[in-house]
């Protein structure tokens, strides 16, 4: 199984952001038409699923899985 291609392009915008800060509105936006809230929604969505499934991933999409349930926890979402 592979994650498709809109969320696993959250998954890499929000583990590639300073983890630290809001996300960007402008490009929040603009890459996927919608605010950051729903961002991180989508964000933590993907994450519960694909981490309660258990399904088997590609190895580069099960990385950034990792990364994700990763940032996740240490951003108490």
């Amino acid at each position: 199984m592979i994650l498709d291609w809109y969320d696993r392009r959250i998954l890499a915008f929000v583990v590639n952001q300073p983890a630290d800060r809001p996300l960007p509105e402008k490009e929040c936006r603009s890459w996927f038409g919608i605010t950051p809230g729903a961002v991180m929604r989508r964000f933590g969505a993907v994450v519960d699923v694909y981490s309660s499934a258990h399904p088997p991933l590609a190895q580069d999409d099960q990385d950034l899985l990792d990364r994700a349930a990763a940032r996740r926890r240490l951003a108490g979402v």
